[in-house]
């Protein structure tokens, strides 16, 4: 067997469980994360062989699918966050559908990213990665029962405010952009308040709507509306439906300066 490069051999390795029922599936990725010998590699395809691996040894993250155990999406997320020789252990969950509820789901759940695949190496590295990190600083207080957080590259901020509205949320939810620091404000799934860049209400909201990049972070507590200064009064619906529309105004005028269309 070649030896490893002293760069290579230096760099700490990290403990990944990764449980995925398909076995092509599985063996892939397996063998990205071998190859680049960074990670340190078990395997499982059921549940039961989770526990097993879990019992067995230490691991620094699990990579796992939602429908593992086939019995219903995110089955295997909820034993696995009711599971002690789970706790403490950071999770990521493989979706392969696009679908906003679900990777909701997968946070509240206590997944520390959400990845849709295909992926190339190097994401996957990163983005594992980072799960690590994420999942020592969570490490230092315990998250509240529907408290979540995610990262705008897998979700978007529309996507959030619709779901949370939808399930009518109460909480406060902040976000960090390139441009600074947001906070919205739920009560009952409406949004009462809103502040960002400088701007307040129904303009934060829709200057946040644009932002691409950031992460976020839910917190579900009831709050003293009374004493919240509200400004903002449209329906979750409007809003993102005036938003959309100023966001394609704008890409509109990006695309043509002068404020000519080209003909079709």
């Amino acid at each position: 067997m070649a030896s490893e490069s002293p760069r290579k051999a230096a760099l700490p390795r990290a403990r990944v469980l990764i449980a995925v029922a398909d076995a092509g599936r599985l063996r892939r990725l397996r063998r990205a994360l071998v190859r680049s010998g960074r990670w340190i590699v078990s395997v499982a395809d059921s549940f039961e062989r989770v526990m097993h691996e879990l019992l067995a040894r230490e691991f620094d993250l699990i990579l796992v699918d939602p429908e593992l155990t086939g019995d219903g999406p995110h089955s295997i997320l909820r034993r696995l966050r009711d599971a002690g020789p789970a706790a403490g252990v950071p999770r990521v969950a493989l979706l392969r559908v696009r679908d906003a509820s679900m990777r909701l789901e997968a946070w509240q759940l206590g997944v520390v990213d959400v990845l849709e695949p295909p992926l190339s190496i190097d994401e996957l590295q990163v983005r594992l990665s980072a799960a690590i990190a994420s999942g020592r600083a969570r490490e230092v207080g315990a998250a509240r029962p529907g408290d979540f957080s995610g990262r705008f590259s897998c979700v978007s901020f529309a996507e959030v405010i619709s779901v949370l509205a939808a399930s009518r949320r109460g909480g406060t939810l902040t976000l960090w952009t390139g441009r600074g620091r947001g906070k919205v404000l739920f009560h009952d799934g409406a949004i009462v308040h809103a502040h960002f860049d400088r701007k307040h209400g129904h303009e934060a909201i829709f200057d946040l709507m644009r932002e691409e990049h950031g992460t976020f972070d839910f917190r579900n507590v009831v709050l003293a509306v009374e004493r919240v200064r509200r400004t903002v009064t449209w329906k979750a619906s409007a809003l993102l439906i005036e938003g959309a529309r100023l966001i394609d105004e704008h890409h509109r005028d990006q695309a043509h300066p002068t404020g000519e269309l080209s003909s079709v």
